[in-house]
């Protein structure tokens, strides 16, 4: 079980959304009569603080008035329930967090005891209509009937070890236990849907996430670029960059994971652009940089090492680059680049290795620069293979490089 806490400085939304949403049923009334409105214990609630807001001129005045609980059970664990059982977890609940002390832990030495089981509040329960997942929704008054605060100070915290007394009580599994799992079935679903796509497109990604159950919140910079995104269900929210392996699932990173689920992608769309740009003579004023690959698996004897053409254009030169496969799917396995890097894709990062494998330095350069990299200063001009150095070292070196490349060292000035 996980218990998920926030407060609000207004909750007529929140309790129309606990007592109205579909399949929605009300567990208890704390204080309240039968039949209420949502918008009417809003009001009473509102109501409950001014009668008592004389109590607390002498220090801040309260801003949140309304304090909200999500407690998500494991399915297995709330099977067949009454409802008589989910009131009874709602008081167990609301009795552990107010018993609960986290005087021990960092900044928590003065945290005072809270009081929800005599705060005015409702508990629902809600079905989700695509996970089937049951929880429960829980709004209080800040204000106790007494008119003392509840203390918001460390909450989370409070909630977190509440939740660890029940699971413990209760035999069920932990939070973190919980996390794991559901980061663990994220990942799995994010890899699956990305290798059922025939092509790369990241709303139809984004989508198949929703039908799988799966709250999805994009985060969008001051241009409405997407630069991030959260899954979260139920309880559990959990950043992109905490999925996959080396972030691979990071909205800047979705595309070259789709690439690298699908190299056949390469030698069947790329081959056909490089025809095309053979034929196209460069523009001289041409500022942005084009690259086109294509991957030409070369038949060999079984004991002989195969190998891959990529045609790599930059600055109006076409870069004939033949590499190892065995080198080229350390490429595709190992690029990366750190989470700020917004400027260059990983693509790019192993086209400039490609090209330093190949003993490109200018064309690697120009390409790492155009994408707003840094160009790799005076260890690019001295680069190349160092002696008794084999494929696969030479390989990570010249992969390690590319990433320093498109790396700003001291960010953007005028």
């Amino acid at each position: 079980m996980i218990i998920l806490v926030k407060s609000g400085s207004y909750g007529g939304n929140a309790l129309r959304y606990a007592m109205e949403k579909e399949k929605a049923r009300v567990i208890k009334l704390n204080f309240l009569p039968e039949h209420i409105t949502p918008i009417a214990i809003w009001n009473r609630m509102k109501l409950h603080c001014m009668q008592h807001e004389g109590m607390h001129t002498c220090g801040r005045p309260i801003k949140d008035f309304m304090v909200s609980l999500v407690i998500s059970p494991q399915p297995g664990e709330v099977k067949g329930w009454t409802d008589k059982e989910w009131e009874d977890l709602t008081n167990e609940v609301l009795h552990e967090i107010d018993r609960t002390d986290i005087s021990d832990l960092p900044k928590c030495k003065r945290c005072k005891p809270t009081n929800f089981s005599n705060s005015i509040g409702v508990s629902a329960q809600h079905n989700d209509s695509r996970s089937g997942v049951i929880h429960l929704h829980i709004d209080l008054c800040r204000l106790d009937m007494d008119g003392r605060t509840n203390d918001l100070h460390q909450i989370h915290l409070r909630c977190m070890r509440a939740a660890e007394i029940i699971n413990r009580r209760h035999g069920w599994k932990q939070p973190a236990e919980i996390r794991e799992e559901r980061q663990k079935q994220m990942t799995k679903n994010c890899f699956n849907i990305l290798h059922s796509m025939r092509q790369f497109d990241r709303e139809l990604y984004f989508e198949e996430l929703r039908r799988r159950g799966y709250d999805v919140e994009k985060r969008t910079d001051s241009k409405g670029k997407l630069c991030g995104y959260t899954l979260g269900i139920n309880a559990t929210v959990i950043k992109a960059s905490a999925l996959g392996n080396g972030h691979n699932l990071l909205a800047s990173k979705l595309e070259g994971t789709w690439l690298r689920l699908h190299p056949e992608y390469l030698s069947q769309v790329h081959s056909s652009s490089v025809s095309v740009a053979q034929q196209q003579a460069p523009s001289s004023h041409q500022s942005s940089v084009h690259i086109f690959m294509s991957r030409t698996a070369e038949s060999k004897p079984f004991s002989e090492p195969t190998f891959s053409t990529f045609c790599i254009k930059a600055d109006g030169i076409n870069w004939d680059c033949k590499i190892p496969d065995t080198v080229k799917d350390v490429f595709f396995r190992e690029a990366k680049l750190p989470d700020d890097v917004l400027w260059s894709k990983v693509d790019d990062v192993i086209h400039t290795a490609v090209l330093l494998f190949c003993g490109y330095i200018d064309a690697a350069t120009y390409v790492s620069t155009t994408c707003g990299g840094g160009g790799g200063g005076s260890d690019t001009r001295n680069w190349g293979r160092k002696k008794d150095e084999d494929d696969f070292a030479f390989a990570r070196r010249c992969l390690n490089h590319a990433r320093k490349m498109h790396t700003r060292s001291r960010g953007l000035h005028r």
